[in-house]
């Protein structure tokens, strides 16, 4: 409905928090995104440029999540944090202040633009796959979008999975219409990890053990 949106003006640099549900989750934009409106769950920090980085730290670190999740109640689904997060302390130093703000400060940018860079480079790399795919396709084989069929359930056996969609099935399509040849992975090999009994590894030190799931995967 346009006459509902809120121009929250999001500029590069913009810290957004996340109140709702997954609470404390940080991002700092990376470009500006006009006409763009936040969400209910989602909060734009209103941080002063000097401190903004420093401050970013300290959200980033488990020291403001496990004051978080003091402030806020557990068990729910979805954990409405509210402006609770508000209440939380950012500890400045009393001594050398401006020097330490500006080395932590320093550093978490460092931070921030090498993300920035990796994303880029990414998608660079994405790009000229796709290109390579796009234009080396066998001829006389086009995409036809189908339904799902019973034998494709009865081979699947899942029904929440998106391998049924238009757009696994053109991505699929593409891979195996691939001129230059495909091959598959030995089941053999594929590796499955498995939960382990003790999660108190998520603190990560140097040398320490660090357990990857699914929510350090992104596209």
């Amino acid at each position: 409905m346009p006459q509902s949106f809120v121009d929250h003006n999001l500029k590069a640099g913009d810290v957004i928090l996340s109140k709702d549900s997954n609470i404390g989750k940080t991002i700092i934009l990376d470009q500006d995104y006009p006409n763009y409106m936040l969400s209910g769950a989602l909060y734009k920090l209103p941080l002063n440029d000097s401190d903004k980085f420093y401050i970013l730290s300290f959200i980033k670190h488990r020291y403001f999540r496990e004051q978080l999740n003091r402030l806020v109640p557990k068990g729910a689904t979805l954990r409405h944090a509210g402006t609770k997060f508000l209440d939380c302390n950012i500890p400045f130093p009393a001594n050398n202040r401006d020097a330490i703000v500006d080395y932590v400060s320093y550093a978490t940018r460092k931070i921030v633009n090498i993300e920035i860079e990796i994303r880029k480079r990414n998608s660079q790399i994405n790009d000229i796959i796709e290109t390579e795919i796009v234009k080396n396709q066998k001829h006389n084989n086009n995409y036809i979008c189908s339904h799902t069929t019973y034998k494709q359930l009865s081979t699947c056996k899942r029904l929440d999975t998106g391998v049924y969609s238009d757009t696994f099935q053109r991505i699929f399509h593409l891979l195996t219409n691939y001129k230059l040849g495909v091959f598959y992975i030995d089941t053999q090999k594929l590796k499955s990890g498995n939960t382990p009994r003790t999660r108190n590894i998520s603190s990560y030190s140097e040398g320490s053990t660090r357990w990857i799931t699914p929510t350090n995967c992104s596209d």
